[in-house]
């Protein structure tokens, strides 16, 4: 696991220089890779606008996390996701380009909620502020966007989900993270080779740990 600091990362977000933004991705790529990773991931949703750019110039394969979240929705069934984070998230192609690929539709919140909800985000969340008021906001975007037609709610900003940790929210969630967690696991698992003996296994799993 590797990370640039975070204000590094949001200086360039800010300044509207992906170039830069790219050039830290890359960075930690060469390093993990350096370390023997085989392919990589990035938890953060925001920084995926680059990914492409990205992948292309890296040496081991990505897990796009919208990707995933998009692959999840089809496997249970979703016909139009409610699709909640940061503007840039909301409004930008990261997420609508591999709904549309599935053939999934989806909504996001009016211009006004979706800067209101970005505020939520960058003022309170990100610095480990999660408030009743944020989240009260975040339960009434996604009654609106039910009654709007959506039959499930994506949680694509990392602090979403903790934000609403026990709340009863009136759609089925896709947490972005958990979805990109569970491909890259499935990813490792395929990459093991098959052992018939329990020993085996435990031994197997040891290694992966130590890796």
């Amino acid at each position: 696991m590797h990370s640039h600091a975070f204000s590094d990362y949001m200086g360039y977000i800010e300044a509207n220089d992906w170039m830069s933004v790219s050039r830290l991705m890359l960075s930690s790529a060469d390093k993990l890779a350096s370390a023997g990773a085989e392919f990589l991931i990035a938890p953060c949703n925001t920084i995926h606008k680059v990914l492409e750019l990205v992948a292309a110039q890296s040496s081991r394969p990505w897990l796009h996390i919208a990707t995933e979240v998009a692959a999840e929705s089809k496997r249970r069934g979703f016909k139009c996701v409610a699709l909640l984070g940061t503007s840039l998230l909301m409004q930008g192609d990261i997420y609508s380009s591999e709904f549309e690929r599935l053939g999934i539709a989806h909504r996001i919140p009016k211009d006004s909620e979706c800067k209101r909800l970005d505020q939520y985000i960058f003022k309170e969340m990100v610095v480990g502020q999660f408030t009743n008021e944020a989240k009260d906001y975040v339960m009434d975007l996604v009654r609106d966007l039910r009654s709007r037609g959506c039959d499930a709610a994506g949680l694509c900003c990392t602090e979403l989900p903790l934000l609403l940790a026990h709340s009863d929210l009136p759609l089925p969630v896709l947490d972005s993270t958990r979805c990109l967690a569970s491909a890259a696991v499935s990813m490792i698992r395929e990459s093991l080779p098959l052992i018939s003996s329990s020993a085996g296994v435990a031994a197997n799993i040891t290694q992966a740990g130590e890796v």
